[in-house]
């Protein structure tokens, strides 16, 4: 996991991100430099015939990747020392010398957290692009949650839904730890993925978390509690909530069922929740894992008599356009959802050419509005 953004102006050889890189069940980190995962990105793309003739310009792919025109200059050198590019001149576009290879046409099996991220930008994004690289994107025909997150059901609409590569969206790790064995390739987008040997990509969030626990300790908070979705915090915990309890301890506050409650996913089970939670001993801070849930959270205290309510902290772990509405301001954690999308395109590609991919990346995650943290009401 990464404290670094990739972007800014990075030091030589400094590493934008560890990747996790599972043979035969053991997971080797994986150190690369900015300009070495530049090259990466490039030439796959290059190999997929995604540009012919010339090659974009350095600002143009500086914005799209994230980094600066120094880190794009070099990249590209290297790629012309490797004889995919051929220089035309100061000022002028780069020659693309290499026949992009030619690649399976792949239908890709999109299995949804929920029906509604069908049109998520990112999803959308995915699908766009694997289109116009000449593959197909489909979705399966039940959601996550519509499954229960249960393998067995998974499994079974995978076996009666058959495709060559398949894609789950934020996956409980036990569907996972079963699809990580599967002969037919498959990526974890988001879902505790960690140390399986899955390909996927997601965030780095154990890092503002602890930045966030940090500044709310300092500030005379005790009282936090994680509003987690239920595959999250039943059987085997996910690693972002064992680190959040884990940080709990490490900073002297004892934790149980208080910190990470069991309530039922539905409207009336969320109230019933927030109702035996502030009934007591109400929270100073709440951390928050889904951005609707969030608001609705807000909506509840908004609704409460009493000034200590309408003082709780709320920390979103997700980040949506509607947080920047809120006023005051609810701090979240934010991160590159492109990030993940070139990931899985890169994926694809290496499926699509027999290649053999389990690499995992995660993407680095900062945490926004820090100084809106308010010190405990007491």
């Amino acid at each position: 996991m990464y404290d670094q953004s990739f972007s800014g102006h990075a030091p030589k050889r400094k590493p934008f991100f560890i990747a996790n890189h599972c043979v035969s069940g053991t997971v080797v980190a994986v150190l690369k430099t900015y300009v070495e995962q530049v090259v990466e990105a490039l030439r796959e793309d290059l190999e997929a015939g995604r540009w012919t003739g010339t090659m974009p310009g350095r600002d143009r792919l500086a914005r799209e990747l994230g980094v600066n025109g120094r880190t794009v200059d070099r990249a590209l050198s290297q790629l012309e020392t490797e004889g995919m590019l051929e220089s035309q001149g100061e000022g002028r576009a780069r020659k693309i010398t290499l026949k992009a290879r030619r690649t399976t046409v792949l239908e890709v099996k999109f299995v949804l957290y929920e029906r509604s991220d069908r049109f998520a930008d990112y999803v959308l994004e995915l699908q766009r692009r694997l289109e116009s690289a000449g593959h197909r994107l489909t979705f399966g025909s039940k959601s996550l949650i519509e499954l229960k997150q249960d393998p067995v059901r998974v499994a079974r609409m995978v076996e009666a839904e058959p495709a060559p590569a398949w894609i789950l969206q934020a996956a409980a790790r036990p569907v996972l730890k079963r699809f990580s064995q599967s002969p037919v390739p498959f990526f974890a987008c988001f879902g505790s993925m960690e140390a399986l040997p899955i390909a996927g990509a997601g965030p780095r969030y154990l890092p503002p978390l602890r930045e966030a626990l940090e500044i709310l300790i300092d500030r005379g908070h005790r009282k936090i509690v994680m509003l987690a979705r239920e595959e999250r915090r039943t059987g085997e915990l996910g690693v972002f909530e064992q680190g959040f309890l884990d940080e709990l301890e490490g900073r002297g506050i004892s934790t149980g069922p208080y910190n990470l409650p069991e309530w039922e996913e539905s409207p009336e089970g969320l109230r019933e929740c927030l109702d035996r939670l502030f009934a007591v001993s109400p929270p100073t801070a709440v951390f928050i894992e889904d951005r609707l849930l969030c608001l609705a959270v807000k909506n509840y205290l908004a609704a409460q008599r009493g000034a200590k309510l309408r003082q709780v902290v709320l920390i979103c772990t997700d980040y949506g356009p509607s947080l920047d509405w809120c006023d005051p301001p609810i701090p979240h954690f934010k991160w590159d959802k492109q990030a993940v999308v070139r990931r899985m395109l890169r994926w694809v590609d290496n499926v699509a050419r027999g290649k053999k991919d389990l690499l995992q990346q995660l993407t680095p995650a900062k945490l926004v509005g820090g100084d809106c943290i308010m010190p405990a009401a007491m």
